[in-house]
Formats: C-alpha cells, sequence, structure tokens
C-alpha cells in the first residue's frame, strides 16, 4: 500500500492492476493528500514489453576494395534479424563512420526491432583496401611470440598487435590507424580509433549492459535466459 505524508492514497482510475499480465501501455491515477490538507494528483504510466529476443545474424566483418563503391541495400542484404517467435525484422542501418572513395577501417552499426517494442544492434566492421593488381599472388606472413600474435602482413598490408601481461589484446595498427583497446581486467572499457570512440558499461556480474558511439547510446537487450 502506498502512502503519502502519512495518508493513504486513492485510486481515481487504474486500467494496470487488471492488464500487467498483457502486452502494452497502461495508466495509474491516484491522489495522495500533502501537509496542507489538499490533494495532489499522481499519473503513472507503465509499460508492458514482452521479451521477444530480438537479433540481427550475419557476418561481424567483411572487406572489399575500393573499386567496388558501397551499397547500402546490397550490404544489408548480408544480414537478417529475427525473434523467439521466428519474425522476419527490418534490419537499418544507423550509424556508419564509412567514408565513400575512401581506404580504410569503419564501424557500421544495423538495428532492427519487432512489434513488441524491443529492439537490438549489430556491429560490424568494414576493411575497405585498396585494388591490388589482379595478376600477383597474395603472399601472407605471420609473426608470433609465444602464442601472441604480434604482426600479420597480407600483400604488404600490415596488422601489427599489442597485448598486456595477461595476454590481452590492448591495440591493434592497420596500415598506420591505430585501435586502442582500454581495459578492466578482462572488459574494453573504451576503444578508441583516430577520432572515433566507443564506451561500453558492464553490470555487477560482468556482463555488457549498452555502449555508447557518436554520443549515442545503446543497450543490449537479454531475456532472462541471458541470451
Amino acid at each position: 500500500m502506498c502512502f503519502y505524508r502519512g495518508h493513504e492514497h486513492i485510486v481515481i482510475s487504474d486500467n494496470y492492476t487488471q492488464n500487467k499480465q498483457k502486452v502494452g501501455a497502461y495508466e495509474l491515477i491516484f491522489r495522495a493528500e500533502n501537509s496542507g490538507g489538499l490533494y495532489d494528483e499522481f499519473r503513472l504510466e507503465v509499460e508492458n514489453k514482452k521479451l521477444t529476443n530480438p537479433k540481427i545474424i550475419g557476418p561481424n566483418q567483411s572487406s572489399q576494395s575500393l573499386g567496388q563503391g558501397f551499397n547500402e541495400t546490397t550490404f544489408l542484404n548480408h544480414f537478417r534479424a529475427t525473434n523467439n517467435f521466428n519474425e522476419h525484422l527490418n534490419i537499418s542501418l544507423i550509424e556508419s563512420n564509412h567514408v565513400p572513395n575512401q581506404a580504410g577501417e569503419f564501424e557500421l552499426i544495423l538495428k532492427a526491432s519487432d512489434d513488441y517494442g524491443n529492439e537490438t544492434y549489430f556491429i560490424h566492421h568494414l576493411e575497405v583496401y585498396i585494388n591490388q593488381p589482379t595478376e600477383e599472388p597474395m603472399t601472407q606472413s605471420f609473426t608470433w611470440e609465444g602464442r601472441r600474435l604480434i604482426k600479420h602482413i597480407i600483400d604488404g598490408r600490415v596488422h601489427q598487435y599489442t597485448y598486456n601481461d595477461q595476454g590481452i589484446r590492448t591495440s591493434k595498427k592497420v596500415d598506420g590507424i591505430l585501435t586502442e583497446y582500454f581495459l578492466e581486467g578482462n572488459k574494453v572499457l573504451v576503444e578508441k580509433t583516430e577520432g572515433n570512440v566507443i564506451y561500453y558499461t558492464y553490470d555487477v556480474e560482468g556482463e555488457i549492459l549498452s555502449m555508447n558511439y557518436l554520443g549515442e547510446e545503446y543497450f543490449y537487450i537479454k531475456n532472462m535466459q541471458g541470451d
């Protein structure tokens, strides 16, 4: 039972209690007497969502030559989205630092949502490289320190990696472009690539809660099984 300054509240309207097991938006209105003997009115809006665990399925990374160009429709065709009801969900590209006609590594964020108000996000890493002559065979070399890969060269493109004392990767550099990972234990708190920064937050059990990219906060939605 709710109290306000020692007095019980008076319910005026309540379409939530009888519908609290149903999906939808509901409203509860009540009054409570204040210390001056007058009544203050309170309005509580409650939205029930069904946890449907939407997810986007597709590759985490891809590469293409600069000459191919980038077509959003073709790119999105590599992904599909569904939920626990096996519904087909639409996918949209909501954020991207991709620059047309420029080689490099880029991050693209996809979003899918269903009719129950649940949504999910997906980060894809796109590598755009300058065309190589077709007559030249691909060459690769690897440099290791123990079990740690510290350098990987593909047709002259150099990938370099650094690690901390626990063997967790702290940075990578591809063609001079540096990505740094700032850690707490084995968790990445901040990922920084030149001027682009992604912040990650976790709950008390170490499960990821959200990420902040380009000033926008994106939350990971999970069901009771943690999926």
